[in-house]
């Protein structure tokens, strides 16, 4: 494999996959389902404390998905479209 190799498989992927229609859907929804949810759980504020942004990863999404709470419901509801694929258009 040769470093050319490398970039030109990177740059196909980048093409095929990580552009795809539904991959951008699926992230769009999850930026949604976090800005919706930060205003309860302040996710943003992680940004400004190292000991607590190191903590951020994809459990935030079991946590909305999970939680009973009222607040997050919008965020809940658009997790639970994503794992039952009824993504944006």
């Amino acid at each position: 494999l040769t470093i050319h190799k490398m970039f030109a498989t990177r740059a196909d992927l980048y093409r095929t996959v990580y552009t795809h229609a539904k991959v951008k859907a699926i992230e769009l929804m999850v930026v949604d389902a976090l800005v919706s949810a930060n205003n309860y759980l302040q996710i943003a504020s992680y940004i400004q404390d190292p000991s607590q942004f190191w903590k951020l990863d994809d459990t935030i999404m079991k946590t909305i998905e999970t939680a009973p709470d009222q607040e997050l419901k919008e965020s809940r509801d658009l997790i639970l479209r994503i794992r039952r694929r009824d993504l944006y258009q």
